[in-house]
Parts: structure tokens; C-alpha cells; sequence
């Protein structure tokens, strides 16, 4: 696991952290480890699940197999004098009789949600009499993938006359795999059967995040009933896609905040808050996580339970940590004198 891990870091004359601050940590990290030991888990209990599966092309075919662009290619059978073979292409020119044409598009990656293959096939009759046709067909046998559309196709052309069609067809693959390998069948009546084998690729790793913050924010600029907010939450999740630059979604979070609101009369108030959704920023050395919460309880009616909020919490190792949120109409920045402290872990 890469860890980007730092400690919480506190203004001259500001106060230390108290032993909550210690204890969030503690579950934070308690937090990542169980995490990361259910994740292993779920990968050895799904060994065979695969989230794209990629077109390979043989380095050499086994005769009488012969290599033809990204397929092994069975030519016995008919007459490869009247064949012209191709990547993804044939022709049967039968002399002063007929020709048919074949073309399809096998697709370079099938991911879970499956992926279209075109075919073409075209029909020429040469003879022109009115009592002779040429019927040509092929048919895709998709192996472990479920092959979607109309399969086999086949089509005719009378006497002196063309015909053609235009299907397209899906390939749809497993839910698992138990080889790691799927080949994939065209094959053109009376002439060359082409096999196309496609590996699974693993899943695609997905970065985990767990985080801390904790905040104490005192002495207003200006005059409200409100003398000091706390604050501290922790969680994590996995990202909808890989950690890179920019923002990402969040996948299911776990998380939990507490505010308390200290009253000018000495009353103290307490919001528990869930976590809904969240995202994730990185920005060079600095990250931050952008949580919604739902108010789980309260002691106070202008944050009432099933409300909603949102927390920012930012590391930066260049300009500090910070946190930003609003709570019953006052800004963070409304304070004097906070003392912040954020770490976030990726994994």
C-alpha cells in the first residue's frame, strides 16, 4: 500500500490537540487497515471476476492453422486458389459464376457492458440466369461470450444481381471466467474458419481513502451566540476510478463527524452527522475530501435531524491545513483563532 500520510500541524500560539484528537487518529487508522484486509478478502473470494477482456493476436498459429492479421485461420476444405484472406476480410470469386464478400470488425476490447462487431457479407450472382442463385452465409460462435443479434446471417443474390446486408452484432462477456481465455469463431460457409482469442485483463484498481480532521474554532469577529464550534470527523471509501489529478466521486463512503457548538451562555451543543457522499481532490502535494453529511441527532434546531451539510477538509504541506463549513449560518471563516489539523491517506 503507497501511503501519503502527514501530521496535523498547528499555528505558533495555538493549542495542541487533545486526546480525542489522538483517538481519531487512532480509529482513522484502525479504519484504513480493516479496509484494506476486507478488501483483499473480497479479491481472493473473486478470483475469476474480470472487467475487460482484450483482443490478442497470435504470435504463430498450429497447423494447418495459418496466421491471417490478429486470427489463426483454418484454410482446408476449398479451394484457396478462388480465396483472397485478409484482416478481417474475404472474398470467394468463383470465375464466371459468382463472388461473395465478407467483412467484420472484431472489437479490440470487450469490457463488462459488452461490445459491438459489425459484419458486412455481399453476394454477386455472374451467370444472369433467371434460374440460378448464390446463397452465402456466416455465423460468429462468441464461446463464453453470448453473441446478441441475428447470428447466423445468410443472404441471396438471382441471377445477374447483387444483395448485401449490414448486421451488427454484441458481444456480451461471462460474469466469470475460470480460464482467462475466450476464443472467438467467424466462420464463412463453404470456406475459412477465423479464431480470435481474447485474455482477461485484471480489474482495474481502484484507490482507497481514508481520512481525519479535527478543528477547534474560537473567538468570533463578530457578535453571535455562538463562542466556539469543535469539531472532528474520520471515514473513508474507494474512488469511482483510479487516483490521479483532478476530482473523483466517491464509491459507497463510511464516515462519521461530531460538531459542538459552545454557546456565549456556556451551553454546549452536539450534532452527530453521517456521511452521504463525497469526493476527492488532488492537486499536486495538496488533497482534500469534500463530505456530505446527514444530521443523525441534535441538541440544536438550526441544524434539525435528516438536514443536510457539507464539510471541506484540505492537507496542504505548503500552505496548511484547513477546514471549511457553515454551521447554522456561520462560515468557519468567521473565526479568529482555529487550529486545524487534516490527514488524508491514500492507498
Amino acid at each position: 500500500m503507497s501511503k501519503c500520510l502527514s501530521r496535523g500541524r498547528t499555528s505558533s500560539g495555538r493549542r495542541a490537540f487533545s486526546l480525542l484528537g489522538a483517538l481519531l487518529l487512532l480509529s482513522a487508522l484502525s479504519l484504513a487497515l480493516t479496509a484494506t484486509a476486507r478488501t483483499q478478502a473480497a479479491g481472493l473470494a473473486h478470483p475469476a471476476r474480470v472487467s475487460i477482456w482484450k483482443l490478442v493476436a497470435p504470435a504463430t498459429c498450429t497447423s494447418p492453422l495459418v496466421k491471417v492479421g490478429q486470427a489463426c485461420a483454418d484454410e482446408s476444405g476449398f479451394n484457396p486458389a478462388e480465396w483472397k484472406l485478409a484482416d478481417g476480410t474475404a472474398e470467394w470469386d468463383h470465375p464466371n459464376q459468382w463472388k461473395t464478400t465478407y467483412v467484420w470488425t472484431m472489437p479490440a476490447t470487450v469490457p463488462v457492458t459488452g461490445a459491438p462487431l459489425d459484419l458486412t457479407l455481399g453476394a454477386t450472382e455472374l451467370t444472369g440466369s433467371a434460374n440460378t442463385r448464390i446463397c452465402p452465409a456466416m455465423e460468429v460462435k462468441g464461446g463464453d461470450f453470448t453473441v446478441k443479434g441475428t447470428n447466423p446471417i445468410g443472404i441471396c443474390a438471382q441471377g445477374g444481381q447483387t444483395n448485401s446486408a449490414n448486421p451488427q452484432l454484441d458481444l456480451i462477456p461471462p460474469a466469470s471466467s475460470s480460464s482467462g481465455t475466450i476464443t472467438v469463431l467467424v466462420g464463412l460457409q463453404d470456406g475459412p474458419t477465423f479464431y480470435y482469442t481474447y485474455q482477461a485483463a485484471a480489474p482495474a484498481a481502484k484507490a482507497k481513502i481514508s481520512y481525519l480532521f479535527r478543528g477547534d474554532f474560537a473567538q468570533p469577529k463578530t457578535a453571535t451566540k455562538i463562542a466556539m464550534v469543535k469539531l472532528g470527523g474520520l471515514g473513508s471509501f474507494t474512488l469511482a476510478g483510479s487516483l490521479r489529478s483532478g476530482t473523483a466521486p466517491a464509491l459507497v463512503p463510511t464516515g462519521s463527524a461530531v460538531i459542538e457548538l459552545h454557546s456565549t451562555g456556556g451551553r454546549v451543543h452536539t450534532i452527530e452527522l453521517t456521511s452521504t457522499s463525497a469526493f476527492y481532490t488532488r492537486q499536486g502535494k495538496d488533497q482534500s475530501v469534500r463530505v456530505t453529511y446527514k444530521v443523525k441527532q441534535s441538541t440544536i434546531g438550526c441544524m434539525p435531524v435528516g438536514a443536510q451539510t457539507r464539510i471541506f477538509a484540505e492537507e496542504s504541506p505548503t500552505s496548511g491545513d484547513r477546514i471549511i463549513f457553515v454551521v447554522c449560518g456561520v462560515r468557519t471563516s468567521s473565526y479568529q483563532a482555529p487550529t486545524e489539523a487534516v490527514i488524508i491517506k491514500t492507498g
